[in-house]
């Protein structure tokens, strides 16, 4: 627009110099004509006036063509449409002179934006989407306090280094979700462990040691089979209240050591008895009844001729195989024809007999000899009361499998018991002294048990009985295991019990 001003200016100042000639030469020319009336304008003159005319005119195009300067335009007066399309340029532009009221609609792109020239409070809320956010450039200082929720993270993208110290709690943790895996080493102590939860299970070999058991808390239940030997026992500290019913077998006791008197009377049952135990010589001659002897227990050999008649037999009980060969059958015979006269001497073997059917009245007496009897079928029922003696049991017979369990008292084990008070002198270190106290009951070569009633006068003080020196005489033998210092005599208490 300003171009095209210029030009009309142009233009018309060139118009007024030749119209500004026009007017001069022809006034020179009348005035020449007046002067002279009758002279003629020489050439001369006219060329003078045209190349006036001509330097008007340069001088106006000249003019039109050079620049306006700031200085001649008045403050204010330059309007929009003045200017001419994209010629206010950057460098026209004061520092800060174009607002937001400057700018049209959707005017500033990203390429008009200076880098990092967009700050927080240019934003207005809910510009910034998913889509305006270059991926993986969140850094943790650009979330806000508890804006990422559960629903914001993936599932399964939770690694240990997203979480902070001490940041997983028991309420964070699923119910049964650590296993041994998630546990460090030493993480569980007895505060983490509920009371009686721990089974024998959860305990490692040999994990139990005795600093760990509570004293005097082991019972019988939790000793296994032959877990206490001799080496465990406390020389003499064994008496009747520590055995435990049906605790003795045969192979705790020494030889001969279970004699008639430590036997309590009727309590050698058919269990204690060892197989072909009871010969003829241990029966009370006519204490055998037909209850004591097994199924098939008597045969042919054992009844004496014409022993069994026919109230000997049950009824119906003898068939066609009891009777010689083609004499009668079965059906010949009509009930109850058969008496004992129409049966042959000794042609009723054992296996004719029914179960039961030879009673004690139909045995002689003294006719059930030991080969008679099964193994195994008198029972402690078949026994009359004291039947069974000493003199009748062989030696060894009697093993632990013979006697009832929890039918042994201290008066079938011990010949005597009680108590006795041993004085003794001061014991040298490493040395020992034995005492022969006197009491009654005890053989020659008795076994003892022992058991200290007073409490220990010294730590080093062993004791441990031995088998009697002589009737009625006790050896307990004290021991000084201290290598320093002697154990200084004095009075101590035993509890005894000789087994014979």
């Amino acid at each position: 627009m300003a171009d095209t001003l210029r030009q009309h200016k142009r233009v018309l100042l060139c118009l007024l110099a030749i119209l500004a000639t026009a007017a001069v030469v022809p006034a020179a020319a009348l005035g020449a004509k007046k002067k002279h009336h009758s002279k003629k304008m020489s050439n001369r003159a006219v060329a003078e006036l045209v190349r006036r005319a001509y330097h008007i005119a340069a001088r106006a195009d000249r003019t039109s063509r050079d620049l306006i300067q700031s200085w001649k335009i008045a403050d204010g007066q330059v309007q929009t449409a003045d200017l001419a399309d994209r010629s206010v340029t950057t460098a026209k532009l004061a520092d800060g002179a174009i607002t937001a009221s400057q700018l049209a609609a959707g005017a500033v792109t990203a390429a008009n934006l200076l880098d990092g020239s967009v700050g927080s409070g240019t934003l207005a809320d809910g510009a910034v989407t998913g889509a305006k956010i270059l991926d993986g450039t969140i850094q943790s200082g650009d979330l806000a306090g508890g804006a990422v929720t559960t629903a914001k993270i993936l599932d399964g993208t939770i690694s240990s280094a997203d979480l902070g110290t001490d940041s997983v709690t028991a309420a964070k943790i699923v119910d049964g979700a650590v296993d041994n895996a998630d546990l460090h080493g030493d993480a569980v102590d007895g505060s983490k462990i509920l009371d009686g939860s721990v089974d024998t299970n959860d305990l490692n070999g040999d994990a139990v040691t005795g600093s760990k058991i509570l004293d005097g808390t082991v019972d019988t239940a939790d000793l296994a089979l032959s877990a206490v030997t001799a080496a465990k026992i406390l020389d003499g500290t064994i008496d009747t209240a520590d055995l435990a019913t049906g605790a003795i077998h045969a192979v705790n006791l020494g030889a001969d050591s279970v004699a008639t008197g430590n036997i309590i009377d009727g309590e050698v049952r058919n269990a204690d008895l060892a197989p072909d135990a009871v010969t003829s010589a241990k029966i009370l001659d006519g204490t055998i009844g037909l209850l004591d002897m097994g199924p098939n227990s008597v045969d042919a050999s054992i009844l004496a001729d014409n022993s069994v008649d026919s109230n000997a037999i049950v009824n119906g009980t003898i068939g066609n195989a009891d009777l010689g060969n083609q004499i009668i059958q079965t059906g010949n015979i009509a009930d109850f024809a058969v008496t004992g006269t129409q049966i042959a001497g000794g042609s009723i073997s054992q296996a004719k007999l029914a179960g039961g059917s030879v009673g004690t009245s139909e045995l002689q007496d003294n006719a059930v000899r030991s080969n008679n009897i099964a193994s195994g079928g008198v029972d402690y029922v078949d026994l009359a009361t004291d039947a069974v003696r000493n003199a009748v049991i062989q030696d060894n017979a009697v093993t632990g499998n013979k006697v009832q369990d929890g039918s042994l008292t201290s008066a079938d084990i011990g010949a005597g018991s009680g108590f006795v008070d041993v004085t003794f002198s001061d014991i040298a270190p490493g040395t020992c002294s034995m005492q022969t106290p006197t009491v009654a009951g005890a053989s020659s070569n008795d076994h003892v048990l022992l058991n200290l009633a007073t409490t220990p006068v010294d730590d080093h003080l062993d004791y441990d009985a031995l088998t009697t020196a002589g009737p009625g005489q006790l050896r307990i033998r004290l021991c000084n295991r201290d290598a320093t210092n002697p154990v200084v005599g004095t009075t101590l208490r035993f509890y005894y019990v000789v087994i014979r």
